[in-house]
């Protein structure tokens, strides 16, 4: 008994130091730096904004698939298909697209140009730049002496011009490993193009065969780069070890495309992966409207390790990756981003995601190729495939925080704000609700901004804005370290922001 009455006497002095040290040292339970957020639009596409919840869990939400056939194999330079490594971008108010082409009559792999004025119908103008089988009547823009890779808007404009076209190349022979090249192409109008150097600005004896990509990124302000790498493991299917790499995806930044370093890794399949998969390619966007959030929409490759053409061959889906700075992602949800569709159908054998975002109104128009056999499962007579569609997504609504039916709650992790309003993307539906209070630095709520306060949403809406007793004007906190405590019942939350107005 005395053992134990010693033993609590210790721990109550260490309790009452820890008590007195706490206020001059800055420990205090739950201390932890804010988060500044500004003005920016914050998504839900992980947990870094949630410190504590109840009841409420991530969620991925899939695009809705419209089933239109946007770009389709009917030309003759498009006999083996069309579409796979694209992009496409809204530019001058014009919305073009550059696709993938293949011919299966005359060996011809090459990159092509589409146009549309609501993103919905394309046309395929004749650009006359291009001589395939003896007649310019085409939309090609460049043969390709390896695979397409990706354009993207410079906005530095090294060189004075906008466009830039990035392409992979195999060093001519026999060489194993061969020594692969990528490319940049220079443009002022992303139709007439040029090599930007006399040389490849990166080299490496390594597999680029995926669709490579390089942008201009405003948060670090620097060009980033992501390609493919090739990496072997310790697998218990020698077969797939010794007849096939691992895909996994490199990084590189530069602050001038003329010196890009050698690319590291930083996406790839693990121990929760089936052991004889990998991902194609990456497809990474940076979200436009917010400056943090990276995504990703890799092509989720299943290696059938009984086919003909050394583990070549396999179906694919579309999965979802998140990051906040390109570098460190997350699969919250492995299962597909884009599922495939049935059996036979245009999309029931192997899916790409192409790169480029359209925003329209309250909506992300995102595109994809779908082709109705596996990776591998062609042959000599197959003709006319692949089929671009469009996918039409939530704005900020990859992701979701979601509350249970009966109700759920969660404050965020402490935050300094800009602007005098909050504003969220929330869809409690019919038999939902919302309200929010906002905490101060103690974790008391602020008068005025109470739970009781709050006037309850209910309804679906991408702007919603936040009124406590009809005033929504918040920005006396603005400044101040504050926490938002959500209350929410059978809702979707995917993102909220303050602002301005």
């Amino acid at each position: 008994m005395n053992e134990f009455r010693r033993s609590l006497h210790f721990v109550t002095v260490v309790v009452i130091i820890l008590a007195l040290l706490g206020p001059l040292s800055g420990w205090a339970p739950g201390a932890r730096e804010a988060r500044r957020i500004g003005s920016d639009r914050q998504l839900f596409i992980d947990t870094v904004l949630v410190e504590n919840s109840r009841n409420v869990a991530l969620s991925m939400n899939p695009p809705v698939k419209t089933g239109e056939r946007s770009i389709v194999a009917e030309n003759p330079w498009e006999t083996f298909y069309a579409g796979g490594y694209n992009t496409v971008m809204e530019d001058e108010g014009i919305y073009k697209m550059w696709y993938e082409c293949s011919s299966r009559d005359v060996r011809f792999r090459g990159v092509c140009y589409a146009t549309s004025r609501d993103g919905i119908r394309w046309e395929k103008p004749v650009l006359e730049l291009f001589e395939f089988n003896g007649s310019k009547q085409n939309n090609i823009l460049l043969e390709c002496q390896g695979a397409p890779g990706s354009v993207f808007l410079d906005p530095r404009k090294p060189d004075g011009n906008r466009f830039k076209y990035l392409e992979w190349r195999r060093a001519p022979g026999k060489e194993r490993p061969p020594t692969l090249s990528l490319v940049l192409f220079t443009s002022s109008d992303g139709l007439h193009w040029k090599p930007y150097l006399d040389g490849p600005i990166l080299t490496m004896k390594d597999q680029f065969d995926t669709q490579n990509q390089i942008f201009w990124d405003d948060r670090i302000e620097k060009y980033v780069g992501y390609v493919r790498l090739n990496h072997r493991i310790a697998s218990r299917h020698r077969r797939f070890l010794n007849n096939y790499p691992i895909r996994k995806v490199g990084r590189f930044e530069t602050a001038d495309l003329a010196k890009c370093p050698t690319p590291e890794v930083v996406f790839s399949s693990d121990s929760t992966d089936p052991e004889e998969s990998d991902h194609y390619t990456s497809c990474v966007m940076k979200y436009p409207l917010s400056k943090d959030v990276y995504l990703m929409f890799p092509s989720a490759y299943l290696h059938d390790l009984e086919a003909k053409r050394n583990n070549d061959d396999g179906p694919m889906d579309i999965q979802l990756a998140t990051s906040h700075d390109g570098i460190q992602w997350l699969r919250q949800d492995r299962r597909p981003y884009v599922r495939r569709g049935l059996e036979g159908s245009s999309d029931g054998g192997s899916l790409y995601m192409t790169i480029g975002m359209l925003q329209r109104g309250s909506e992300i128009w995102t595109y994809y190729t779908g082709y109705d056999f596996t990776h591998g499962g062609y042959d000599k007579t197959t003709r006319l495939k692949g089929v671009v569609s469009r996918l039409v997504q939530r704005l900020d609504g990859f992701m979701s925080l979601d509350s249970a039916y009966e109700g759920g709650e969660f404050t965020t992790v402490p935050l300094v704000f800009t602007g005098n309003r909050l504003k969220l993307n929330i869809d409690t539906s019919a038999m939902g609700s919302a309200r929010v209070e906002i905490l101060d630095q103690s974790e008391r709520p602020v008068p005025g901004f109470t739970m009781s306060d709050c006037d309850t949403i209910n309804g679906n809406y991408v702007n919603r804005e936040v009124t406590w007793k009809n005033q929504s004007d918040v920005g006396g906190l603005a400044g101040k370290t504050v926490r938002l405590r959500f209350d929410m019942r059978s809702t979707k939350l995917y993102a909220f922001q303050f602002t301005g107005s």
